[in-house]
């Protein structure tokens, strides 16, 4: 494909996740409300925070399918110091919000045995 057709499906893609994005939120929340499934809305945040993430990689990293996490634990493995920087304030925040100490190295592993296995 080339420039023009790739720069309009981004736009296409920016259009279609800004109309969606909140009527999704709004409707799965409402669901899991109305069934009282609270578990299923915890599991719900955890999907959108991946996704999110997902889509943080593509932005800051230009690679797909992978974390702002994991990707950041591949460059730290090169010796990028920018990344290991990044990866001490990843991990410290993790740590702050209830997760793994070593959130970074975590989040690669689990990404790698997805990756290995064809799926992401």
């Amino acid at each position: 494909m080339n420039l023009l057709t790739n720069f309009g499906l981004y736009i296409l893609s920016l259009v279609i996740l800004l109309l969606l994005y909140p009527l999704g939120i709004i409707y799965q929340l409402t669901k899991f409300i109305i069934k009282l499934d609270f578990n299923g809305m915890s599991l719900y945040f955890r999907h959108l925070a991946l996704a999110n993430d997902q889509v943080g990689a593509t932005v800051l990293y230009n690679t797909i399918d992978w974390t702002v996490s994991s990707y950041t634990y591949i460059l730290h493995l090169q010796n990028n110091i920018y990344a290991s920087s990044f990866m001490i304030f990843i991990d410290t925040m993790a740590k702050l919000l209830g997760d793994d100490a070593n959130h970074c190295m975590i989040s690669y592993h689990s990404e790698l045995a997805q990756h290995l296995k064809g799926g992401v």
